[in-house]
């Protein structure tokens, strides 16, 4: 009886790392005009030989911008809406990498319509306030991809606290319930009472 147990237990297991986790973010803040190289989706794990972490969708729309700089494609398809400006350089990884083009003027498929979630102010010091679509969870990475904070409103009104946060640029990485996401661009401005200016 344990033997059967345990060997369900490994087949329900098998089975469910078998099914890959599945998102669509927007991306439009970060790769429709890009400020550095960009490497989106998730790798292989070089001992099992099966993707790591979830199979991202990435919408940019307004056409992308690329400045000369890098696009690395992992385990993801991108999908721009618009055309492709100051190309770069674009490294597809796998099969499952992905690049597509469609006319800015047509039109998006509902699924991939993005949150509509408003982050105010920005800049920001002591707090965001978020407002618009449900939001399941965010997390924070600073630009060097460090994590900073995670939080799990579970709301579609709601107020963070920013206030232990540094001045500089961060990423926000924004999750709904139903496998959509955005990714935002959040700025935080100290001012120097001393000096008069912003730091």
């Amino acid at each position: 009886m344990k033997k059967i147990i345990l060997s369900l237990l490994l087949c329900i297991s098998l089975f469910s790392n078998a099914q890959q986790d599945f998102y669509i973010f927007d991306m439009t803040d970060f790769l429709s005009n890009m400020e550095k190289d960009w490497s989106i989706g998730n790798g292989i794990d070089v001992f099992t030989g099966e993707f790591v972490g979830a199979y991202f969708e990435v919408t940019v729309q307004n056409g992308m911008n690329m400045n000369g700089y890098r696009l690395e494609i992992m385990n993801s398809t991108i999908r721009v809406y618009g055309d492709s400006i100051n190309s770069g350089i674009v490294q597809k990884r796998f099969a499952s990498s992905n690049l597509y083009f469609a006319p800015l003027l047509s039109t998006v498929e509902q699924q991939y319509k993005p949150l509509d979630i408003k982050m105010l102010p920005n800049p920001a010091n002591d707090f965001v306030i978020f407002m618009g679509d449900y939001v399941e969870r965010l997390v924070i990475y600073d630009i060097n991809k460090r994590l900073i904070k995670r939080e799990k409103p579970k709301a579609k009104n709601f107020r963070i606290n920013t206030s232990t946060m540094s001045s500089g640029l961060y990423i926000v990485q924004i999750f709904s319930n139903n496998n959509k996401g955005i990714f935002k661009k959040l700025i935080i401005k100290w001012w120097n009472r001393q000096t008069g200016t912003h730091n």
